[in-house]
């Protein structure tokens, strides 16, 4: 009894294909066939992309490439390790470089301002020699 009820009221509990040969009409399927015709030719476009790519994956030198990915596996940690360090090299280079370039600009304006004294009494001096003669 119980699946009698079951089947009146869900008929296409086992099929929703069944469901959809009832449901939508033709002109439905249509319609929504031909709303979609731009993803679909999009879908059509990357399939034939990938069919042209297969050939390349597929080539014999990429064949047996699963027996190296063990050989491999240390060398991609290990370049890892090596970015990981050379971003921090870099990164410290930098810091001495604005380092060094702070302290070249301090000592320009030290030896600037030596410059400016030092003409100054330069010029006191010459106006006193003067006077004396």
């Amino acid at each position: 009894i119980d699946d009698q009820v079951s089947d009146l009221v869900s008929p296409f509990k086992d099929s929703a294909l069944a469901m959809e040969r009832v449901v939508l009409t033709p002109e439905a399927k249509a319609e929504i066939i031909c709303s979609s015709a731009e993803e679909l030719e999009l879908v059509a476009e990357n399939l034939g992309q990938i069919k042209d790519l297969q050939e390349i994956i597929e080539a014999p030198e990429f064949r047996g490439l699963d027996k190296l990915f063990p050989q491999v596996t240390p060398i991609e940690t290990s370049h890892v390790d090596q970015m990981a360090r050379a971003e921090e090299a870099s990164a410290r280079i930098t810091t001495l470089l604005d380092k060094y370039n702070i302290f070249v600009n301090i000592l320009s304006e030290i030896f600037i301002s030596w410059d400016h004294i030092l003409s100054t009494l330069d010029a006191h001096i010459s106006a006193l020699e003067r006077e004396k003669e």
